[in-house]
């Protein structure tokens, strides 16, 4: 029975935290300086260029990766198919990024040219945030910030950004172009790949830091994009204080079996 307890305890265990991480399909935290391709969750990622290791935000975020011009990381997409179309439709980008704001810079190329041979996000030379004319806020000012990418293309918003957890702007499908850049396997849906810091190889890349990368394979809401912090905070979820509990309870099962 002490066992059978054991094993029932650690698979609840291991059922919560595969739970917790359920939507984290790929993590990239540039801790190791020796391999900046490195992968915490997913697959490692394509190295084009070079890409230097450099000191993270502080705290637990020691490490982060340099890019210039032409340097960036391709990123595989696991996500598959979702959100009503061929393509990764609702998914969301968490990136910590520092860099000086005085001039364009990509922060992802999407689309493979399918609907714009440029990039899809940008920071622009004030450091707003956005796309095509249309930005919002300050997410490039010298500084470490945590920015967040919210797509859901069946939305009338397809793209929403936060940066360090605070709502930035819920960009309307006419802000981003309409139909069809705009629509249900449009040019913010995800194929196999994409470009991390990438005006197609080349181009409005300014230099930037980058100490965390992260791929969710959903559409976060306002709540979860604010629980994830500024940057520098950790991405890999916490066992639950619901887990905690239910552990507790397990052992006390346990305990009370054995005493009898």
């Amino acid at each position: 029975m002490r066992n059978v307890l054991t094993i029932g305890i650690l698979s609840t265990l291991c059922f919560m935290q595969s739970a917790a991480n359920g939507q984290l399909v790929g993590l990239w935290e540039f801790e190791n300086a020796g391999d900046l391709a490195q992968a915490t969750v997913g697959s490692n990622l394509v190295v084009t260029g070079t890409a230097v290791a450099v000191a993270g935000s502080g705290g637990p975020d020691t490490g982060a990766a340099q890019l210039g011009n032409g340097d960036f990381f391709t990123v595989t997409n696991s996500i598959g198919a979702n959100g009503g179309g061929a393509n990764t439709n609702a998914y969301t980008l968490v990136m910590d990024v520092q860099s000086p704001g005085t001039a364009w810079n990509a922060l992802v190329d999407i689309d493979g040219d399918a609907f714009s041979s440029d990039g899809e996000v940008f920071t622009n030379p004030s450091g707003g945030l956005g796309i095509d004319g249309d930005y919002f806020g300050t997410g490039a000012d010298g500084s470490f910030h945590r920015i967040a990418l919210v797509f859901d293309m069946a939305s009338g918003s397809s793209m929403t950004t936060y940066i360090d957890g605070a709502l930035n702007h819920a960009h309307t499908d006419a802000e981003l172009g309409g139909s069809p850049n705009a629509d249900i396997d449009g040019r913010w849906s995800l194929l196999s790949t994409f470009n991390a810091f990438s005006d197609n190889g080349g181009g409005e890349e300014e230099t930037l830091s980058v100490s965390n990368l992260a791929l969710f394979s959903s559409a976060l809401g306002a709540d979860e994009v604010a629980a994830l912090g500024g940057a520098g905070r950790i991405l890999v979820p916490e066992p639950s204080s619901f887990g905690m509990a239910v552990f507790a309870g397990l052992l006390l099962i346990g305990r009370r079996r054995r005493s009898r």
